[in-house]
């Protein structure tokens, strides 16, 4: 494309809808209630979905799916998107994560740091 891949964005909102990442398996043992709306592609948003896509950032950080979970999503060869869905507080849960990004050759390096 004509303009440099965004290195990340932050939203509210889960952006994948149409296809589950990552592991799904481990995700609906912690939080089987999301099993339904998983198997209708309820989970998520359309419009997020759709950013992901056409942006392919380095990072997506989202805060709205209310369960900490990450995934790879594989766009192509030279792009993925790190994703992370954050937990709301609470004593048991994972809720603050360190995020650090750097860009050497053209390259972005993400690395997580969890806190419990």
């Amino acid at each position: 494309t004509a303009y440099e891949i965004l290195s990340g964005l932050v939203g509210s909102e889960m952006c994948i809808r149409d296809r589950m990442y990552g592991d799904v398996e481990s995700l609906l043992k912690r939080h089987p209630h999301f099993e339904e709306d998983i198997n209708k592609g309820h989970l998520g948003n359309n419009g997020s979905g759709y950013l992901l896509k056409k942006l392919k950032p380095a990072l997506w950080i989202a805060a709205h799916l209310h369960a900490y979970y990450r995934a790879t999503i594989d766009h192509d060869k030279a792009h993925k998107t790190e994703f992370l869905a954050l937990q709301k507080p609470s004593p048991k849960g994972r809720w603050i994560e360190a995020v650090t990004l750097t860009k050497k050759e053209g390259k972005v390096a993400i690395n997580f740091l969890p806190w419990r």
